[in-house]
């Protein structure tokens, strides 16, 4: 998030429309990646990761969402909270509706677990 408020700050007099983009997606208001291509800002889409990642990483545009589950159920996290978490709707029921098992505090936790899996992958010490 570091890197989204110093960016939300440099781009503010030079690009307020960036800047206000940064701003939307520290604050859960849009989503939180998106690309840049030629001063203008394009939304993640499996048609726009082929249009800007496949050159350079030939994977499926779905395959963070792939990675994320295996980690989620390495470190035993239930499936409804990793669906939970990847915004998939059984029963056009809402995941944490009234009449729902689930348990908000199990987000934190995979909040936690995955800041702290991002902090070593980015840092190199994960093996």
């Amino acid at each position: 998030l570091k890197y989204c408020e110093y960016a939300q700050l440099h781009y503010s007099t030079a690009n307020p429309t960036l800047s206000q983009r940064y701003h939307d997606a520290i604050h859960g208001s849009m989503a939180f990646c998106f690309y840049i291509d030629k001063g203008k800002i394009d939304a993640t889409t499996p048609s726009s990761y082929s249009l800007h990642v496949d050159s350079i990483l030939p994977f499926q545009p779905n395959w963070t969402r792939h990675y994320l589950r295996s980690y989620l159920h390495s470190q035993n996290i239930p499936d409804e909270i990793c669906a939970a978490w990847l915004g998939h709707l059984h029963a056009n029921q809402l995941p944490f509706s009234q009449f729902s098992q689930l348990n908000k505090k199990e987000l934190i936790k995979i909040s936690c677990l995955l800041q702290e899996h991002l902090s070593l992958l980015v840092g190199g010490e994960y093996e």
